[in-house]
């Protein structure tokens, strides 16, 4: 077993031309060294490894070798002869300690380590059929007497022949091509030239003649959540979170979403003694389990107390807390758009202000060097992630975790505290759906965190905020982008003044904008739509006397980018200066900003897309017309709610 402590080494250029290099004792991890039969890549200090499971991170070479007796069910159903294993084993210790000699596109020193076993894996399987594959023909040859004698499995990788590449990555369902293309890659590689009992006998323009099957992915994996279920969770996780804040007696961040506590529960008076009690029940019960070994309750005068004193029992309270928990997974699921590797970053205290401005805190795993500074990167926190974060911070005072994400049992003393699996946060937010949707709209609806992250970039396109922004919140850029404030929310922040692309790189959003705007039977409000009806109408009639349909119209005009700019509640066609017929230049008929209103504006048009916002127009400013502290502005409050009333009433025409 390696020294834990022992620095790995860096693999230069000279090493890997040697052919003595690496010895039997040379560390291919804090835990291994090349001669052992287990690779054991886990580290417990690494936090970009904490989500990956153990199974990607321990290559077991001798579960690979050939059973010694066709009893023994023991190994995996992929075998290899001793001299093939070993030369899989060099490509395997190069490949991990210098990714950049082979190709690899990446910022990281060493690959990493679940990126390593699925290449081995695969390759494994794939040489392993191939002598399958060998074999049977062996056999049909001895049943013709034209072979005669023992089958011998491959020797080396390079008795491997083009043809049986072809045969086996055509056909195998076992296979994963992405994986399996950039293991062949590597291995074709001349640097590993004389490394192998022989020359191989195809080379990287042999690979691009193969075809290899890849993974078909679900037909909902990268979906968007309709618009509806979107508003559903969001409005209900956050109902849920703000509620459990009341409960506790505190001020929720979010002051717009309606706290909701459950019936069996709104009637204590004290929701922070009633939390303590519960506390204090899983504490005294999880004492107890260390003192005799197993799980066990200590805590009858304490459970007894929460039925007496506040009415509910301890499963009331587990099941609400159950819902909190998962309510306000929802809430960091919707709105950070992070990877399941990133969510398992998120611990107590990840919090932070930066620039000014309230941030989660944690760590990007993709792409990344597992040896790089953790804790270091951010996702810019609106209050209702803020209330969502504050949730599961006093939740883990009933689980003893550290991690955000994370199970609902308490972490037993001198257990190691763990993160959520990816399978666990994906059954709390379904189960979530399950329970709230009473009427069952969405019951054939399951939830991915992958579809989760697509569908807030499809969200952000919608508000407008511009592709920039969406890269940052995804994580997709990592140069100057590094460097900005992040005082950012769906409708304010430093990009804001930026001319908004309509953020093409979603298409399904740019596209039903442009349907909104531009079908010539989609209703349309604001000062300019009476002017922009006729534009459009002749504009379509010319469109469709050239043989063009609606659809392809539309996606041409899609194509070409909006010729407005987003204000929020309306596009205006008026903040580009206009040139005059001689020469001259005239400024915007607006300034814009608070004196803005597409409402009215003869430059603006308002379409379906701008309903919602309107709604809440109406909304906020009939709450201030009634509030006795605003009635010197009363006259302006209702003259908004008549405006806003009369562009809602437009765009109910023919919707």
């Amino acid at each position: 077993m390696a020294n834990p402590k022992k620095k790995l080494i860096h693999v230069s250029l000279s090493q890997i031309l040697d052919q003595s290099f690496p010895g039997p004792k040379q560390p291919i991890s804090a835990r291994s060294l090349f001669r052992d039969w287990k690779w054991d890549f886990r580290d417990a200090e690494k936090g970009r490894l904490t989500s990956v499971s153990d199974s990607r991170m321990i290559i077991d070479w001798a579960r690979y070798l050939e059973p010694p007796s066709e009893a023994d069910d023991g190994h995996e159903k992929a075998y290899l002869s001793r001299m093939v294993t070993a030369e899989i084993r060099l490509v395997a210790f190069f490949y991990y300690h210098a990714p950049g000699n082979f190709g690899a596109k990446q910022r990281s020193a060493r690959t990493k380590p679940n990126t390593l076993t699925g290449i081995i894996r695969s390759l494994v399987v794939l040489f392993s059929e191939i002598d399958e594959l060998r074999e049977q023909y062996h056999n049909a040859l001895v049943a013709l007497r034209l072979s005669p004698g023992r089958f011998v499995k491959l020797r080396s990788l390079s008795e491997v022949c083009l043809e049986d590449l072809r045969d086996v990555v055509a056909e195998s369902k076992r296979v994963d091509g992405r994986s399996l293309k950039r293991g062949l890659d590597i291995i074709c590689s001349p640097l590993f030239r004389g490394r192998f009992a022989g020359e191989l006998q195809w080379n990287k323009e042999d690979l691009t003649t193969l075809e290899f099957r890849y993974p078909q992915e679900r037909a909902n994996l990268r979906r968007n959540m309709p618009d509806e279920l979107f508003r559903f969770l969001s409005d209900t996780a956050s109902e849920d979170v703000t509620g459990f804040l009341q409960f506790l007696g505190r001020s929720p961040a979010d002051q717009s979403s309606p706290p909701n506590i459950p019936n069996s529960l709104r009637d204590i008076s004290n929701g922070e003694a009633c939390f303590d009690c519960y506390v204090e029940i899983r504490d005294r019960d999880r004492a107890a389990a260390h003192r005799r070994g197993k799980k066990i309750a200590d805590s009858k005068t304490l459970r007894d107390r929460l039925r007496n004193h506040f009415g509910v029992s301890p499963i009331d309270v587990f099941t609400y807390l159950l819902r909190v928990r998962n309510a306000a997974l929802t809430v960091v699921g919707l709105y950070t758009g992070a990877r399941w590797s990133d969510y398992s970053s998120f611990v107590k205290g990840c919090i932070q202000i930066r620039h000014g401005h309230p941030v989660l805190v944690g760590t990007l795993v993709k792409g990344q060097d597992v040896d790089a500074p953790e804790q270091e990167d951010i996702w810019p926190a609106i209050p209702i992630l803020l209330d969502a974060v504050a949730c599961l911070e006093e939740l883990s005072r009933v689980t003893h975790n550290p991690y955000l994400f994370s199970a609902s049992d308490t972490v037993p003393i001198g257990a190691a505290p763990l993160p959520l699996s990816v399978v666990g946060f994906t059954t709390a937010i379904n189960d979530y759906l399950s329970n709230c949707d009473v009427n069952g709209d969405w019951a054939a609806w399951r939830i991915n965190p992958h579809q989760l992250r697509h569908t807030l970039a499809n969200q952000l396109a919608k508000a407008d905020v511009g592709t920039v922004f969406i890269s940052y919140q995804l994580k997709h850029l990592y140069t100057a982008l590094a460097s900005l404030p992040a005082d950012v929310t769906l409708g304010y922040g430093n990009l804001a003044q930026q001319r908004m692309d309509r953020a093409v790189a979603q298409t399904e959003a740019n596209m039903a904008a442009a349907r909104a705007l531009f079908h010539p039977d989609a209703p349309v409000a604001g000062g300019g739509a009476t002017e922009f009806r006729k534009r459009r109408k002749v504009y379509f009639e010319g469109k469709a006397a050239a043989g063009w349909s609606i659809d392809e119209t539309i996606q041409v005009l899609a194509g070409a980018g909006m010729p407005f700019v987003s204000v929020g509640p309306g596009y205006c066609g008026g903040v580009r200066e206009e040139t005059l017929k001689d020469g001259s230049t005239r400024a915007p008929p607006c300034i814009g900003d608070l004196q803005c209103n597409p409402g009215e504006c003869q430059q603006a048009v308002v379409t379906l897309t701008h309903k919602r916002h309107w709604e809440r127009i109406v909304e906020k400013n009939e709450e201030m017309a009634t509030d006795p502290r605003l009635q010197h502005a009363k006259e302006n409050f209702e003259k908004a709610i008549r405006t806003g009333r009369k562009v809602l009433a437009d765009l109910a025409v023919g919707s």
